[in-house]
Protein backbone atom coordinates (compact mmCIF):
# COMPACT_ATOMS: atom_id res chain seq x y z
CA UNK A 1 0.00 0.00 0.00
CA UNK A 2 2.70 2.42 -0.77
CA UNK A 3 1.35 5.59 -2.34
CA UNK A 4 -2.04 4.15 -3.30
CA UNK A 5 -4.21 6.08 -0.92
CA UNK A 6 -6.61 8.86 -1.77
CA UNK A 7 -5.06 11.97 -3.24
CA UNK A 8 -5.44 15.25 -1.47
CA UNK A 9 -8.54 17.12 -2.53
CA UNK A 10 -7.71 20.04 -4.81
CA UNK A 11 -8.34 23.48 -3.37
CA UNK A 12 -11.42 25.11 -4.89
CA UNK A 13 -10.66 28.11 -7.05
CA UNK A 14 -12.12 31.35 -5.82
CA UNK A 15 -14.73 32.88 -8.09
CA UNK A 16 -13.60 35.95 -10.00
CA UNK A 17 -16.30 38.26 -11.30
CA UNK A 18 -16.37 39.39 -14.89
CA UNK A 19 -16.25 43.00 -13.71
CA UNK A 20 -12.95 42.45 -11.96
CA UNK A 21 -11.59 40.58 -14.98
CA UNK A 22 -12.57 43.46 -17.24
CA UNK A 23 -11.33 46.05 -14.76
CA UNK A 24 -14.62 47.94 -14.56
CA UNK A 25 -16.69 48.97 -11.57
CA UNK A 26 -19.99 48.54 -13.41
CA UNK A 27 -21.58 45.05 -13.11
CA UNK A 28 -20.85 43.09 -16.28
CA UNK A 29 -23.08 40.17 -15.27
CA UNK A 30 -26.08 42.36 -14.59
CA UNK A 31 -25.68 44.23 -17.88
CA UNK A 32 -25.40 40.89 -19.70
CA UNK A 33 -28.58 39.64 -18.03
CA UNK A 34 -30.44 42.85 -18.92
CA UNK A 35 -29.24 42.64 -22.51
CA UNK A 36 -30.49 39.04 -22.77
CA UNK A 37 -33.85 39.75 -21.11
CA UNK A 38 -34.43 42.98 -23.04
CA UNK A 39 -34.95 41.23 -26.40
CA UNK A 40 -32.52 43.54 -28.17
CA UNK A 41 -31.18 40.68 -30.28
CA UNK A 42 -31.55 36.92 -30.57
CA UNK A 43 -28.01 36.29 -29.42
CA UNK A 44 -25.82 38.41 -27.16
CA UNK A 45 -22.07 37.86 -27.28
CA UNK A 46 -19.91 37.63 -24.19
CA UNK A 47 -17.90 40.73 -25.10
CA UNK A 48 -20.99 42.88 -25.66
CA UNK A 49 -21.71 43.34 -21.97
CA UNK A 50 -18.05 44.08 -21.20
CA UNK A 51 -17.92 46.70 -23.95
CA UNK A 52 -21.21 48.26 -22.86
CA UNK A 53 -20.07 48.41 -19.22
CA UNK A 54 -16.86 50.16 -20.18
CA UNK A 55 -18.76 52.69 -22.32
CA UNK A 56 -21.27 53.38 -19.54
CA UNK A 57 -18.48 53.75 -17.01
CA UNK A 58 -16.68 56.24 -19.27
CA UNK A 59 -19.83 58.30 -19.79
CA UNK A 60 -20.59 58.38 -16.07
CA UNK A 61 -17.02 59.39 -15.29
CA UNK A 62 -17.19 62.24 -17.80
CA UNK A 63 -20.53 63.52 -16.51
CA UNK A 64 -19.46 63.26 -12.87
CA UNK A 65 -16.28 65.13 -13.67
CA UNK A 66 -18.27 67.90 -15.32
CA UNK A 67 -20.71 68.03 -12.40
CA UNK A 68 -17.80 68.18 -9.96
CA UNK A 69 -16.21 71.03 -11.90
CA UNK A 70 -19.53 72.90 -11.92
CA UNK A 71 -19.98 72.42 -8.18
CA UNK A 72 -16.41 73.57 -7.54
CA UNK A 73 -16.97 76.67 -9.70
CA UNK A 74 -20.11 77.47 -7.70
CA UNK A 75 -18.22 76.89 -4.43
CA UNK A 76 -20.38 73.94 -3.44
CA UNK A 77 -19.09 70.80 -1.78
CA UNK A 78 -21.86 68.49 -2.99
CA UNK A 79 -23.38 67.59 -6.32
CA UNK A 80 -27.09 68.05 -5.69
CA UNK A 81 -30.23 68.86 -7.71
CA UNK A 82 -31.25 72.45 -8.07
CA UNK A 83 -33.07 73.88 -5.05
CA UNK A 84 -36.84 74.16 -5.09
CA UNK A 85 -37.42 71.10 -7.22
CA UNK A 86 -39.65 68.31 -5.96
CA UNK A 87 -38.47 64.85 -5.06
CA UNK A 88 -40.99 62.63 -6.83
CA UNK A 89 -39.79 60.24 -9.50
CA UNK A 90 -40.72 62.29 -12.57
CA UNK A 91 -39.16 65.49 -11.26
CA UNK A 92 -35.94 63.61 -10.46
CA UNK A 93 -35.90 62.48 -14.08
CA UNK A 94 -36.51 66.02 -15.28
CA UNK A 95 -33.76 67.33 -13.01
CA UNK A 96 -31.20 64.87 -14.31
CA UNK A 97 -32.27 65.45 -17.93
CA UNK A 98 -31.77 69.19 -17.46
CA UNK A 99 -28.38 68.66 -15.82
CA UNK A 100 -27.34 66.25 -18.56
CA UNK A 101 -28.36 68.76 -21.20
CA UNK A 102 -26.45 71.57 -19.46
CA UNK A 103 -23.34 69.45 -19.05
CA UNK A 104 -23.34 68.19 -22.62
CA UNK A 105 -23.50 71.68 -24.10
CA UNK A 106 -20.50 73.01 -22.18
CA UNK A 107 -18.05 70.16 -22.89
CA UNK A 108 -16.89 69.80 -26.50
CA UNK A 109 -16.19 66.05 -26.50
CA UNK A 110 -19.48 65.16 -24.81
CA UNK A 111 -21.35 67.62 -27.02
CA UNK A 112 -19.98 65.84 -30.10
CA UNK A 113 -21.10 62.53 -28.63
CA UNK A 114 -24.67 63.75 -28.01
CA UNK A 115 -25.05 65.96 -31.09
CA UNK A 116 -27.78 63.75 -32.61
CA UNK A 117 -29.59 63.09 -29.32
CA UNK A 118 -32.75 64.82 -28.24
CA UNK A 119 -33.13 64.85 -24.47
CA UNK A 120 -36.79 64.76 -23.49
CA UNK A 121 -38.03 67.00 -20.68
CA UNK A 122 -34.74 68.88 -20.56
CA UNK A 123 -36.22 72.30 -21.22
CA UNK A 124 -34.99 75.06 -23.46
CA UNK A 125 -31.33 75.94 -23.38
CA UNK A 126 -30.63 79.52 -22.43
CA UNK A 127 -28.60 81.46 -24.94
CA UNK A 128 -27.28 84.93 -25.39
CA UNK A 129 -29.73 87.03 -27.34
CA UNK A 130 -28.48 90.16 -29.01
CA UNK A 131 -30.96 92.99 -29.35
CA UNK A 132 -30.46 95.25 -32.29
CA UNK A 133 -31.79 98.75 -32.10
CA UNK A 134 -32.60 100.55 -35.28
CA UNK A 135 -32.02 104.28 -35.25
CA UNK A 136 -33.76 106.24 -37.95
CA UNK A 137 -32.23 109.51 -38.94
Amino acid sequence: MSGRGKKAAPKPKSAVSRSSRAGTTFPVGRIHRLLRKGNYAQRIGVGASVYMCSVLEYLCAELLELAGNASRDNKKSRIAPRPGEGWNKSSKLETWCVKLALMTTHEVSVDELFHNCFLLRSGVQGSLTVHFTVHYS
